[in-house]
């Protein structure tokens, strides 16, 4: 499990992608599945949007967090140790 501080380290760090669709624009971060859970990639995976994930890691404090992504349409999962907060994201359509 990773912390809230370690996500929001590594989504400083991994690109982002600008978007504008039905007139709104906004970024969209990378996460990817690999044999370690979840990570933020850089520029490959499924996309998310970068505020709404913020959001999310917001809701879910600082301590770890548990994300769990099963494919390119299904929703990402963020729950906290607690089981009080859990977020679901769906990806972006690139």
């Amino acid at each position: 499990m990773l912390t809230g501080a370690a996500l929001r380290a590594a989504m400083a760090a991994a690109r982002s992608r600008r978007m504008r669709r039905d007139g709104a624009e906004y970024e969209v971060t990378f996460v990817e599945s690999g044999p370690d859970g979840v990570s933020v990639s850089d520029g490959h995976g499924v996309a998310v949007n970068r505020e709404f994930l913020l959001e999310a890691l917001d809701a879910g404090g600082d301590g770890q967090l548990l994300l769990t992504l099963d494919g390119p349409i299904t929703p990402l999962a963020i729950s906290a140790e607690s089981p009080r907060s859990v977020s679901l994201l769906m990806p972006v359509r690139l």
